[in-house]
């Protein structure tokens, strides 16, 4: 492992899915004012080139990866999991065609995790995943010491966009700042499916309160899985005190 210089304890991953090219020349721009505080990589560039979403299988579904798979994917999630390791914090960025606005989504909700999704200028964060994992395989952020991701919809938005921009330099501008007890914290616990929409006219939004069969629950990611038979993914909000002051 190379030797980093000691101020750059971040590291951000753009593109972990190649038609996620929005935040690229964002962190490109940013790094001009921060040069010496993080270092960025792409996380998948051979599904960049061809503006695909991964070349063999989704890469943030197969870390921490396979050095000698004949998957391209697992090879390179094997690469940036090892690349992890020279910082203390990774934030992995990604983008949907939802209009989810920015959130802060944790797969590993260990402490250190959660006060880095605290310290983000960001209000909404999601807890997508539990202490105890049950999969071997999962999302790059879940396998790293410290790291969260940030999720950006619409991705095309130049609202969106230049929100992203303003919480990166507002993030990277403050010095040992209290983590910001002022957030909207989430859970996610089930999809709904396209087949459960039949015969309905509910109308779903992200992060607007609806009920389906008698269920309440926060939408999130409208629409982005459509293709996979997913409409959206379910929340519930989480009281922070509730969830993290016992074993669970």
């Amino acid at each position: 492992m190379k030797k980093i210089n000691e101020n750059k304890k971040f590291l951000i991953i753009v593109a972990t899915h190649g038609d996620e090219t929005f935040s690229l020349p964002i962190v490109n721009k940013i790094k001009k004012r921060f040069r010496n505080k993080f270092d960025f990589i792409i996380g998948n560039p051979n599904a960049l080139k061809e503006n695909k979403r991964f070349i063999d299988v989704d890469l943030n579904r197969v870390a921490p990866g396979k050095e000698k798979s004949p998957l391209y994917e697992e090879k390179r999630a094997k690469e940036i999991i090892e690349k992890s390791e020279n910082y203390s914090f990774i934030i992995d960025i990604h983008g949907t065609i939802s209009s989810s606005g920015i959130f802060t989504i944790v797969t590993n909700p260990t402490p250190k995790n959660m006060f880095l999704a605290y310290s983000l200028p960001i209000k909404k964060i999601v807890i997508w995943g539990s202490k105890n994992n049950s999969r071997d395989t999962g999302p790059l952020s879940r396998f790293v010491n410290c790291g969260v991701g940030i999720e950006c919809g619409p991705k095309n938005s130049i609202n969106i966009q230049k929100k992203f921009e303003a919480i990166l330099n507002t993030f990277l501008s403050q010095k040992n700042k209290i983590p910001d007890n002022d957030k909207e914290l989430y859970q996610v616990f089930g999809s709904v499916k396209k087949e459960e929409l039949k015969n309905t006219k509910i109308k779903l939004k992200d992060f607007k309160k609806v009920s389906l069969n008698d269920q309440p629950f926060f939408p999130l990611l409208v629409n982005q899985y459509r293709s996979d038979g997913i409409v959206c993914y379910k929340l519930r909000e989480v009281d922070f005190y509730q969830k993290f002051s016992f074993p669970y």
